[in-house]
């Protein structure tokens, strides 16, 4: 691309040993960033349940991590997360969203990480917030975030956005309409 402004795009890598492959048909169906010399894949951590919960659990602790490009910081808005990523076994993967991906952690929280990162809060972050401060208390609450400072940007960016989990048989998109369309029905103001 020669037009247009710079996009900065997250993805976790995650290394999968040769042995780990060759005894799991799932490892064998995911799309690899990379074949590593000695059979290993380098993958999307979050399309693995031990990758994503380091993801995620780096935004449920509060602690800094410097790297070459700045710093990421894990900020949970409450105690008592960070245990909640400890057991891979409580990850849930989801494959609905096109543009990020989405994990449940133990049925309790829905971690999100933004794929295009943007300096600023993110509307995950700041509609809720929002909501919440105008009295509207039917939101699920941001329960952490995880930041990365951007090069050339004043704020940083965030990577993670993790909430409340809202249990339902859908996605809240479903159920948001589904509640918007019983409150039509029955004549409730919105």
């Amino acid at each position: 691309f020669t037009e247009g402004d710079d996009q900065r795009y997250s993805v976790p890598v995650m290394r999968v040993s040769a042995e780990l492959v060759a005894m799991s048909e799932r490892h064998q169906a995911i799309a690899a960033i990379a074949h590593l010399d000695d059979g290993a894949l380098l993958i999307d951590a979050m399309l693995d349940q031990r990758g994503a919960a380091a993801v995620v659990g780096a935004a449920l602790r509060k602690r800094t991590r410097s790297g070459r490009h700045g710093e990421l910081r894990g900020r949970p808005r409450r105690n008592r997360l960070g245990k909640l990523a400890d057991d891979p076994l409580r990850i849930q993967l989801l494959g609905v969203e096109q543009s990020n991906s989405s994990v449940i952690v133990d049925n309790s929280v829905i971690a999100k990480l933004v794929r295009r990162l943007e300096a600023g809060l993110n509307p995950d972050v700041e509609l809720p917030r929002h909501l919440t401060a105008a009295g509207f208390d039917r939101v699920p609450r941001v329960a952490a975030t995880l930041d990365l400072d951007l090069t050339g940007e004043s704020l940083p960016a965030n990577v993670v956005v993790v909430h409340d989990a809202i249990a339902h048989e859908s996605d809240l998109w479903v159920k948001i309409l589904d509640d918007v369309g019983l409150a039509i029905d029955l004549g409730v103001p919105l």
